[in-house]
C-alpha cells in the first residue's frame, strides 16, 4: 500500500502518522522516511487476506476494508496487488 498526503496548497507533509488496523492490531508508521519517494510519501506491506483500516493522523476518518486484490498476469498467473492512497487537507 502507497500512501502520499498533501497540504492544503498540494507540498508534501512529512511526518504524518499514518494508523493501520487489521485483526485486532495496530501499527504506526509516517511519511517522510523514503525522501526519495517524495517528503509525503509511506508505504505498508499488505498479507493477502487480510482486511485493513486506515487512518491518517491522530483524528482522521477511518478508511475501512482495504484489501490486497489478486491481480491476473499476461499468462493466467495471479500476483498480489497494491493499493495507491492520496490524501488532501482541505
Amino acid at each position: 500500500m502507497q500512501i502520499v498526503v498533501f497540504d492544503s496548497r498540494h507540498h508534501p507533509m512529512p511526518g504524518v502518522v499514518i494508523i493501520i488496523t487489521y485483526s485486532g492490531a495496530e501499527e504506526h508508521f509516517y511519511t517522510g522516511l523514503k525522501p526519495e519517494l517524495g517528503y509525503g510519501y509511506a508505504d505498508y506491506i499488505m498479507q493477502s487476506g487480510v482486511t485493513y483500516s486506515l487512518r491518517v493522523g491522530q483524528s482522521g476518518i477511518p478508511v475501512p476494508n482495504l484489501t490486497a486484490l489478486s491481480c491476473p498476469d499476461t499468462n493466467g498467473q495471479t500476483y498480489m496487488g497494491g493499493l495507491k492512497l492520496t490524501f488532501q487537507q482541505q
